[in-house]
């Protein structure tokens, strides 16, 4: 038996690292709370923490960066646009979000833009939520807390993680045989 050492699709978050070297044939699907995460970061950064806690009006122009994340791949730019003809939303931001996300115009007034950190296909998650398909890695995260919690601590030896795999193991074949 031979095994595949480069799944077709992982879930990060927004590391370049990630998505350039560690598995250079999978896809990198970035998790969408990461997105969320790195918007609020970035606003923070820049001094706005207390201007989106506080203002419920620019928390929603803000967190409406995130939601471009849903729309139809097409959509995205155009949108995008709209939400930036905002005078309230920083121009520190909307750079930060045109590398990354959108992409930099490349001469004033144009509307071609150089390829962004990520590309919008990479990040947005409209054909996930189409496929029933996950938009978060909430899961594992969930499953890595049982396991800890399972163990007893973060530094397991090897024989306490084996030993604690073999009953999360147990748990879910009950758990199919009940399914079944």
């Amino acid at each position: 038996m031979q095994l595949n050492a480069y799944p077709l699709e992982l879930m990060a978050d927004f590391e370049v690292a990630v998505h350039t070297s560690s598995f250079p044939n999978s896809f990198i699907v970035p998790c969408l709370f990461h997105l969320s995460q790195s918007v609020f970061r970035k606003i923070t950064d820049l001094g706005f923490k207390e201007k989106y806690n506080k203002d419920s009006e620019f928390c929603l122009k803000i967190r409406c960066f995130s939601t471009l994340s849903f729309l139809v791949i097409e959509d995205v730019e155009e949108v995008y646009e709209e939400l930036i003809d905002d005078e309230e939303i920083p121009a520190e931001f909307i750079a930060y979000y045109d590398l990354n996300y959108i992409g930099v115009v490349r001469e004033r007034g144009a509307r071609r833009r150089k390829p962004p950190r990520f590309l919008i296909a990479v990040w947005n998650v409209n054909q996930r939520i189409l496929l029933d398909l996950p938009r978060t890695n909430n899961t594992a995260e969930e499953f890595h807390s049982a396991i800890k919690r399972s163990a007893g601590g973060e530094h397991l030896n090897i024989w306490k993680l084996i030993k604690t795999l073999k009953e999360v193991e147990g748990f879910v074949q009950g758990k199919i045989t009940q399914v079944l």
